[in-house]
């Protein structure tokens, strides 16, 4: 692109905006300039750069030392750390960005500009060196650290054992790795009498690094062997083991186990190494050095286990090699192990890519990404990500990656608790455009170094680390229910899907096993079979659920209507909701429900809240299946910015429909049910109330949304403070609380079994002729 001519006077300073939006990444902006009759091609333009550029800033911003570097003592060969941490801000520009610089001995040090300078290998000659770091900000002056010094001391230690694990290769045996904290003389450390094991024999040995040079940790000797079984547990001795000093390791007796898992090298015939160091049956050393992982090759290395049907999977990426921009570390599902061409493998991946630099100490991409293949043999594609949005905070980059049927979710977190969702794939849409996964998947940690995004004199093995693979675990609190059916509805614009083991809903109810109902209106489809919870087990029922009136599933996150900042499954729980944002009654209907609900009685909770905002609302009820009230309705404001589950008070006042008199929560409680088939409706629409029809919907754009439905059994582990009213017209009682009667107005007054207001008085019984409302 070629702009008019623009003219410009010498010595005024101007400046230029660009806009850019791209839905994906990789891209940048540049800009170049010529005179008016140069014929230049635009395309061999130099870019704007050096004295005629600059970033411009009000120069009053300050930087700020945190926390200054100590001064280390470490190994010859080992591993020095300095770290730093600093702030920058302006009176008038509010935080602005903080740059580092680090010096060895008074010399800037190339591409040490991160808070943390690591030395790997110092040698003997290293000792005594002074470092510092200098550190700046747009319109501060530079700030210099305190200057530290670095201790080399000879190693004199014999190398020690960090882990020992095994693992099966593929149609190769069983692999045992034993992993060292530092370099090891290979020649004399892989002599097979080195490594005896207590079952089996040690058949073979090779040496593992990343020939990176990074800071990996990656100094290992993977055995193979024979006479090994899954399901066992066996002991190593190892002996004999010298390091780059000349020490030499004695006797050392270490038990192991077998992963379940299998790896494999994926890549293409490459020069560089794929290999697998195990640290114990659920983490796992990936070396890869495969030139691409995108379009229809996956040069990855694969560690996974074969999973028929549905499944929760969750790691930790300890760190990775910063190799390419798209080195991409995390968990990916596979029809198969086909990884290149024409019958390359559709799969679904969550990721994180290098942070904060790569190798050659340039930016990476710094984010996570949901990579994926829709058509065997297709190019990849990105689901979702918010590349260098949100940074993998080395430790504790968490992943996970659910199936649910043909649609896989991809979720990102930094505690391993509270996870955000990154999106999902249909890989059997309702518009014929994909068809069904296969029953069976591979399923795993891959790691793809992306080699060929890296200049060929820089390429290399690289290494990712992932800890804590497994199956997602529950770490909330249940509640107090012996028995209960939840079902969730999901929304379609981000993801609120729960797995299996997100224990979600109030404090008294929480439970497992939700049922996720996404983006579809049931009475078009069919009703929902549901998957009960019992104890904690996973149970089948004859109930079924399917609802009308709202034809979608509504998102109250991610859309910029952000009213539910809650947190782990809860946030999932609430993020989509049944709503048309009109005129209407949505109705959910259960049939079939069993005598683990309808013989001891049970609740009815129904999770509502949705919009961006409070005063909007609307009534809720429950019928049987004819439509004839059950419990009558509840008035009801969504709470707007919560931070916990509230329940809405319980109140059914006579003349709704200014707000006033409704409750405001995030949920709503119906108790002591017994009928094996409801409806719960969310209505802001018109109903008889005494008689005269009331509007029921409340503010500008009324709203009675409904998120998530439970039915737990026993009824009653809900203790809400009701206030009693009762009023009398007639032969008709309407009342809040519990209608009690008596003979005489003085007398013992017992509840009316059954009661639901409005009541009508049966005339017959002339000798109850006084009521009253209690708790």
């Amino acid at each position: 692109q070629t702009s008019d001519a623009i003219p410009l006077t010498a010595g005024k300073t101007y400046f230029i905006v660009g806009y850019m939006k791209e839905g994906g990444g990789g891209d940048y902006l540049q800009v170049a300039m010529r005179e008016e009759n140069d014929t230049t091609l635009t395309t061999d333009l130099k870019p704007i750069a050096g004295n005629l550029i600059g970033t411009f800033v009000l120069p009053d911003a300050t930087v700020t030392v945190v926390t200054q570097p100590v001064s280390v003592s470490v190994s010859e060969l080992s591993t020095a750390t300095f770290k730093v941490a600093a702030t920058a801000a302006s009176a008038t520009q509010g935080p602005v960005p903080v740059r580092f610089q680090w010096q060895k001995n008074g010399v800037d040090i190339a591409g040490a500009t991160d808070a943390i300078l690591i030395i790997p290998s110092p040698a003997l000659g290293d000792s005594l060196t002074k470092y510092q770091c200098v550190i700046g900000a747009p319109g501060a002056p530079d700030v210099t650290s305190t200057q530290v010094t670095l201790t080399v001391l000879p190693d004199t230690i014999p190398p020690v054992i960090l882990s020992v694990g095994a693992v099966s290769k593929k149609d190769v045996g069983i692999e045992v790795s034993v992993l060292f904290d530092e370099p090891l003389t290979t020649a004399p450390s892989l002599a097979l009498a080195n490594f005896k094991l207590n079952t089996g024999a040690v058949t073979a040995a090779r040496y593992v690094e990343n020939t990176s040079g990074l800071d990996s940790r990656q100094h290992a000797i993977v055995l193979s062997t024979t006479g090994l079984t899954l399901g066992t547990s066996y002991t190593l001795t190892v002996s004999g083991i010298k390091d780059l000093k000349g020490n030499t390791s004695g006797s050392v007796v270490t038990p192991f186990s077998i992963s379940k898992l299998t790896w494999v090298d994926l890549a293409r015939a490459s020069a560089f190494v794929q290999d697998v160091v195990t640290t114990g049956t659920n983490g796992f050393n990936v070396v890869n050095g495969g030139a691409a992982y995108w379009g229809s090759d996956d040069d990855a290395t694969f560690v996974y286990e074969e999973i028929t049907g549905d499944f929760d999977k969750v790691a930790r990426v300890d760190g990775q090699d910063a190799s390419s921009n798209w080195a991409r570390a995390g968990i990916a599902a596979r029809e198969s192990l086909d990884a290149h061409d024409a019958t390359a493998s559709r799969y679904q991946q969550v990721h994180a890519n290098p942070y904060p630099k790569k190798f050659d100490g340039t930016d990476s991409n710094q984010g996570f990404e949901t990579n994926r293949r829709l058509t065997t043999g297709g190019a990849t594609s990105s689901s979702n990500g918010d590349n260098g949005a949100n940074h993998p905070a080395y430790p504790n980059a968490w992943l996970r990656l659910i199936r649910t049927g043909d649609k896989i979710h991809m979720l990102r977190s930094a505690d391993g608790f509270t996870w955000v969702t990154m999106g999902r794939t249909d890989f059997n849409p309702a518009d014929g455009t994909g068809s069904p996964l296969t029953a069976k998947m591979f399923v795993g940690l891959a790691f793809g170094s992306e080699n060929g995004n890296i200049v060929e004199a820089s390429r290399s093995s690289w290494v990712a680390r992932f800890r804590e693979y497994g199956d997602f675990k529950n770490t909330a609190p249940v509640g107090k229910q012996t028995y209960s059916i939840g079902i969730n509805f999901t929304d379609d614009n981000r993801d609120g899907t729960l797995g299996q083991a997100d224990v979600a809903g109030t404090d008294a109810t929480a439970q497992a096993h939700w049922n996720n109902a996404q983006s579809l209106n049931t009475t078009d489809s069919g009703p929902l079979a549901l998957t009960g919870d019992e104890g904690g087990v996973a149970k089948t029922t004859t109930a079924t659920v399917e609802w009308s009136g709202s034809g979608n599933t509504w998102a109250s996150t991610g859309r910029g209507e952000e009213n539910n900042p809650l947190t782990g499954p809860n946030h999932l729980l609430m993020s989509g909701f049944l709503d048309t944002s009109a005129d209407s009654t949505t109705k959910v209907e259960f049939k079939g429900l069993g005598a683990k609900l309808t013989a001891a009685k049970y609740d009815v909770v129904v999770y509502a809240l949705g919009g961006v905002a409070g005063g909007r609302g609307g009534a809720y009820r429950v019928t049987d299946g004819s439509g004839t009230a059950l419990k009558d309705y509840v008035l009801a404001l969504s709470d707007q910015n919560p931070t916990t589950l509230k329940q809405v008070p319980i109140n059914n006042p006579s003349t709704p429909g200014d707000g006033s008199t409704y409750g405001v929560g995030s949920f709503i409680v119906f108790s002591g049910l017994s009928a094996a088939n409801i409806i719960v409706e969310g209505t802001t629409q018109n109903a008889d109330i005494n008689g005269t029809s009331v509007d029921l919907g409340v503010g500008g754009a009324q709203r009675a949304p409904i998120n998530a439905i439970q039915l737990v059994s026993p009824s009653g582990l809900f203790t809400t403070t009701i206030v009693p009213t009762i009023k009398i017209e007639g032969l008709k009682i309407t009342f809040v609380g519990k209608l009690l009667r008596a003979d005489t107005v003085g007398g013992t007054y017992s509840e009316v079994a059954g009661a639901t207001s409005p009541f009508t008085i049966d005339p017959a019984s002339a000798s109850s002729r006084f009521f009253r409302a209690g708790r």
